[in-house]
């Protein structure tokens, strides 16, 4: 029996391919064609290497450390005193990347959708559905994302064939 604590490898999948696709088609193409134009192609498979060998680096290194996470980690290394350094560099982090998307999203959907309404209201009908959702914990989140990345990844593929040119 499953844990409330613990999810799914399923489960898990799935939320990582939500969080990938949403960067993969809405912010990447426009960044690497406007810095890189023509070398685009490339550019993409040398940051997918060195990506992929970063990955490779942070899985053997926390063979030593299983079941444990990056706080639990500096705690062994630093003590109390890295720790709390760490801790707040994340705490910091996550913050202003949460504070960042969701003001870009809801600038996006208020020009899209409610080019006349407050930006005030449009940050407040997303705050409480969020508020909402988390309220429920995160198996409810986790299972619709089970359900939504299939239509997804059909959505992509019918898009991906719609656009691309026969000959």
């Amino acid at each position: 029996m499953k844990s409330d604590n613990k999810i799914g490898k399923k489960e898990a999948i799935y939320f990582l391919l939500i969080l990938i696709i949403n960067q993969i088609i809405l912010n990447i193409p426009k960044a690497i064609i406007q810095k890189t134009s023509t070398g685009s192609i490339i550019n993409i498979l040398e940051v997918g290497l060195i990506a992929f060998i970063m990955a490779l680096i942070i899985c053997k290194c926390f063979k030593n450390f299983q079941n444990s996470d990056i706080i639990d980690i500096s705690e062994y290394l630093g003590g109390k005193f890295l720790k709390s350094i760490i801790g707040s560099c994340y705490i910091i982090f996550f913050a202003l990347i949460i504070c960042t998307i969701i003001l870009k999203f809801i600038s996006i959907i208020k020009v899209i959708y409610f080019p006349k309404a407050p930006h005030i209201y449009v940050f407040l009908f997303f705050f409480i559905a969020i508020s909402v959702a988390n309220f429920f914990g995160k198996r409810p989140i986790l299972k619709t994302n089970a359900i939504i990345v299939p239509v997804i990844i059909f959505s992509l593929i019918v898009i991906f064939f719609g656009v691309s040119r026969t000959h």
